[in-house]
């Protein structure tokens, strides 16, 4: 049901680029509705279109996971040594399989960091996806990957969450597009103590989220692990306006929060995927 050959590294690639590349045409249309049609419908179609896409690039990867592929372990058969542009030495592993009543085949992991073993190859077996498709088919040779440590749940719930944000934002603008005229009733009022601690709950997440862009440049180490520090931590900020803005009882509080929700949860998604990966 996915394309061909397609391992999971082509999904993430796509996911990515929809993700930003998608925003580009989403906004022209949502300009030309919006300019026709007011701003709230323009702008609702744009969000709507792009969370409809992000939630494809999750169903592709569930499918792809569920369906399109299957783990088998496996034991390495040979290594062969190669290097990359800079000379440093990589390694590549090729590992026998058939299944029974298919036909033979020699499965190949991508290139990694690293000299072959000297001696004889592990005897410990390896959990690899490969794809059904692959299996069943002729060719003497076909890709798999390594699944420990892979990045299929994360990518599909980064993804999802995207689609959710942008399918939920953009249905609460069409919402307000249609029922613009309608008149909602007065607040209730709130406890002092409500407000007060809104405001501190507030206050703490504007300098977490100033913290989640500061931290990654003075943390030592990796980028991954500042890019991971830097996005939980924006999530714990923005978890901090949800209460912030429940607590103070506002008009539309709960829209709001679930519109900051699903953003806390597709950051830590992104965070999930670097730490995977």
């Amino acid at each position: 049901m996915t394309p061909a050959g397609w391992m999971l590294d082509p999904f993430i690639f796509l996911g990515f680029g929809w993700a930003f590349g998608g925003v580009l045409p989403c906004m022209l249309l949502g300009l030309l509705l919006g300019r026709a049609h007011g701003t709230a419908l323009g702008a609702g179609s744009a969000l709507l279109l792009w969370g409809v896409g992000n939630l494809l690039v999750a169903a592709l990867v569930v499918v792809y996971v569920e369906f399109d592929s299957t783990v088998l372990t496996l034991q390495a058969t040979r290594c062969e040594p190669s290097a990359d542009r800079d000379g440093q030495p990589l390694r590549t592993f090729y590992y026998a399989v058939q299944r029974p009543g298919e036909p033979a085949h020699e499965a190949r992991t991508p290139a990694e960091s690293g000299a072959c073993p000297a001696g004889r190859l592990s005897a410990d077996g390896v959990a690899l996806r490969l794809r059904k498709d692959a299996l069943a088919s002729a060719a003497p040779l076909i890709a798999a990957e390594e699944v420990e440590g892979g990045a299929a749940l994360p990518a599909a719930i980064t993804w999802g969450v995207f689609g959710v944000f942008g399918s939920f934002a953009g249905g609460m603008l069409l919402a307000h597009h249609r029922d613009r005229r309608g008149h909602a009733p007065p607040p209730a009022p709130v406890a002092p103590w409500r407000l007060n601690l809104g405001r501190l709950l507030g206050s703490f997440g504007g300098l977490l989220l100033l913290a989640a862009f500061i931290a990654p440049w003075l943390l030592g180490g990796s980028m991954e692990r500042g890019l991971v520090l830097g996005l939980r931590t924006g999530a714990t900020g923005l978890f901090c306006w949800i209460a912030a803005m429940l607590l103070g009882g506002e008009r539309g509080a709960g829209a709001g929060a679930a519109f900051l929700c699903l953003f806390a949860l597709a950051m830590l998604g992104v965070a999930a995927l670097l730490r995977a990966t």
